[in-house]
């Protein structure tokens, strides 16, 4: 194969489809050209090259097993090779995104259109049977070590969904699919997506249980999502197909934020209101429907501050008020704020402020 013409078919075919191509010569001794991605190992001609002699010119199509098929057009001087290979297809990354597993009628299809292109005729393919003590049928998959998505980036992923911050999950999910796999769970390619896609489902269920959504709300939403999957007769992109459902349950936590806020400002608004009696923790509490550990994280979650933290620096705010601008003394502003006496107050203020009470006054009071 010589003219530089049929080269730049090759290469135009390569783009428009993503299988890679191997051109060898006629002994298949030599790699005359290729075109794939950094991701595609090279194909493995030493375990085939006997029984690929056995062919006669023409085009062929077989499988490899499993879900590797393969096309080829063998000349008197040249063999090419079209493989549709198990590390390509389920490499994650953008090239999952535009390569679906190749059956082989679609490979037949393939080959005759780049049949027609190279010679400008029709091609007869063959479909030729290999006997199994060739080695030809065993799946390549089975020697393929996979690189797999790390923990940190899964972990990082799942943490802004649970933040419900939207930016920072778009960025974590960019870079959790950047590169690796999410596994093999089947040769069968579409069983395998399915799979991927079913756990990452219960990975975004059980994150969005972290943030007091019921359980009854969260299966709901995984098992229409596992319907939804399962009821797929083709995944073209897992990674869209993961995305879409983590949106879902993205969507879910944040709802449940935005009760989460109706509520803290309940409780916030209580404080305030009642800035001048002895408040507790249970009844700032009160105002909300979680439990005492729930209403707690969540308060501090969205306002930085405890619960107690947040009361006693409303009431040192107010203190400073009534020092400004009024003249009750130290111990009456102390009493009508509910604290029991001068110097447990003064404790507090001067812990807030960095100044004791009477020093205050003295400096602003007008």
């Amino acid at each position: 194969m010589t003219k530089a013409s049929n080269y730049t078919i090759l290469e135009d075919f390569h783009e428009a489809t993503h299988i890679p191509i191997f051109v060898y010569n006629a002994n298949y001794h030599d790699l005359l050209w290729s075109k794939k991605l950094t991701i595609t190992p090279d194909f493995p001609i030493k375990n085939y090259a006997t029984p690929l002699r056995s062919l006669d010119y023409g085009a062929h199509v077989f499988s490899l097993g499993g879900a590797e098929t393969v096309g080829t057009i063998i000349r008197h001087d040249f063999s090419i090779i079209l493989w549709s290979n198990t590390q390509t297809i389920t490499s994650e990354g953008y090239y999952e995104d535009s390569f679906p597993g190749i059956n082989l009628e679609r490979m037949c299809n393939y080959l005759k259109l780049l049949y027609q292109a190279l010679f400008s005729k029709q091609a007869t393919i063959s479909t030729p049977k290999f006997d199994n003590s060739l080695s030809f049928v065993e799946s390549f998959s089975n020697k393929t070590k996979y690189s797999y998505r790390s923990f940190a980036s899964e972990k990082k992923l799942l943490y802004y969904l649970v933040h419900g911050d939207e930016n920072k999950f778009n960025l974590a999910f960019k870079e959790f699919t950047s590169k690796g796999t999410y596994g093999i769970f089947s040769d069968n390619i579409l069983r395998s997506k399915k799979n991927a896609a079913i756990i990452m489902t219960s990975k975004f269920s059980y994150a969005a249980s972290s943030v007091g959504l019921t359980d009854e709300i969260v299966y709901k939403l995984r098992d229409r999502c596992i319907q939804k999957v399962e009821s797929k007769t083709n995944i073209i992109s897992i990674d869209n197909l993961v995305y879409e459902i983590g949106i879902l349950f993205f969507k879910l936590i944040l709802s449940k934020k935005s009760d989460n806020s109706a509520n803290i400002d309940a409780m916030i608004n209580y404080i305030k209101t009642n800035i001048h009696k002895n408040l507790s923790v249970d009844d700032v509490i009160s105002q909300s429907p979680y439990s005492k550990s729930r209403a707690s994280a969540i308060f501090k979650e969205e306002t930085g501050k405890t619960i107690i933290e947040y009361i006693s620096e409303q009431k040192v705010l107010e203190a400073q008020s009534l020092l400004i601008f009024s003249n009750s003394s130290i111990l009456d502003i102390a009493v009508d704020l509910g604290y029991g006496d001068q110097s447990y107050f003064t404790k507090v203020f001067s812990k807030y402020t960095g100044i004791t009470p009477s020093k205050f006054r003295k400096k602003f009071h007008i």
